[in-house]
């Protein structure tokens, strides 16, 4: 995950859509990635731009491993 969305996805609510501006430095920095999307490649130093839109959250950790183990998914926060 970008730098960039770790500082501004704790900030977003339910229904919030924001656009990202990520200089390569919060980006992915001089590291070659593979795009999870389809099979472009973002090259090293790329400034990024990111368009997000949060369609619902819980407000807290122990709500969503709650809903983890409820549903047989093994990830914790």
């Amino acid at each position: 995950m970008p730098k960039c969305w770790e500082m501004a996805i704790p900030l977003m609510h339910a229904g919030d859509s924001l656009k990202i501006y990520c200089p390569s430095f919060y980006a992915y920095g001089g590291e070659k990635k593979y795009s999870q999307f389809d099979s472009d490649i973002i090259e090293p130093n790329s400034d990024l731009l990111f368009s997000i839109k949060v369609l619902e959250c819980e407000e807290t950790h122990k709500h969503l491993n709650y809903m983890n183990k409820k549903n047989k998914n093994n990830a914790k926060i």
